[in-house]
């Protein structure tokens, strides 16, 4: 079975998407829009460890179970109804978009990024 993600940098190993959702050492930073085909799009994580501070890029298509909705919408972008938040990679924030696939992937990225904050904030409680 393959790894489910390897730091290029560190070599640290991720066997699973569960084990990589879990976040330790992980920070959500963004998502990186594909506008030319979504399922190209990528979101990114800080590896924050002792010997690596890289960026890892892993492709939306590896969550897009846990996105529900995703592969029967397309994008907002370049319409009226746009508001052009896909065009900043590394603001975690949701668009609110409706209809929108990028605007679930945001959504996304936004919660992991909260549960991130939140483990990080009870974690320093218990300190």
């Amino acid at each position: 079975m393959d790894a489910f993600k390897i730091c290029r940098s560190c070599g640290k190993i991720w066997e699973s998407r569960d084990e990589f959702l879990k976040l330790d050492g992980l920070i959500p930073l963004g998502f990186q829009a594909h506008f030319l085909d979504g399922n190209k799009s990528i979101l990114l994580f800080h590896h924050d460890a002792p010997n690596c501070q890289t960026t890892l890029a892993v492709p939306v298509m590896l969550f897009k179970d846990l996105i529900p909705g995703l592969m029967e919408r397309e994008t907002a972008f370049l319409t009226s109804e746009c508001n052009g938040l896909c065009l900043t990679d590394n603001r975690l924030v949701s668009c609110g978009h409706p209809y929108c696939r990028n605007a679930l992937i945001r959504q996304f990225a936004a919660d992991l990024a909260a549960r991130k904050k939140n483990s990080s904030t009870n974690e320093q409680r218990k300190e």
